[in-house]
């Protein structure tokens, strides 16, 4: 099994081809990481804060809430600069997310297991234009790099 670098709780910094940064937040994992649940904030920064001035995060301020792979952070791209204090998992719920149907028409609210964001538990229908819910996808390191510097101002 291999080493990882990270663990719930923990605080990152994503970096931008062109310059700049995004914190994220390690909200979930399963046993072994790879696909984890990820809370990514605004704003753009110049520099990759240190831990003493990291400011504090809250979930409800996120500007994306996906899960993403992990490539990236076990290869130290993604530095882990601290740790959310008195980390508590229930206070960065796992999503509902959602999968739309374009032939059909068709749209559905996804629940994961909420330890480990790679199980889907369960799949209710839903008005599939349906706003306030992410895209039920999963996102590489890579990919998540370049939306990220996109989304994020």
């Amino acid at each position: 099994m291999r080493k990882l670098r990270y663990k719930e709780g923990d605080v990152f910094a994503v970096p931008f081809e062109g310059g700049g940064f995004c914190l994220g937040v390690v909200a979930r994992m399963p046993r072994g990481g790879k696909l984890l649940l990820g809370y990514f904030f605004e704003p753009r920064l110049d520099r990759v804060p240190g831990a003493d001035e990291a400011p504090k995060l809250r979930p409800g301020k996120a500007a994306k809430v996906v899960i993403f792979g992990d490539l990236f952070l076990m290869k130290g791209r993604w530095p882990v600069i601290s740790r959310i204090k008195d980390w508590n998992r229930s206070d960065w719920p796992m999503p509902k997310f959602v999968r739309r149907e374009e032939l059909s028409k068709r749209a559905f609210l996804v629940t994961y297991c909420e330890d480990d964001p790679t199980i889907v538990v369960s799949e209710e229908r839903c008005d599939f234009n349906i706003s306030g819910f992410e895209i039920d996808s999963v996102w590489g390191a890579g990919f998540a790099e370049a939306v990220l510097a996109k989304v994020i101002r």
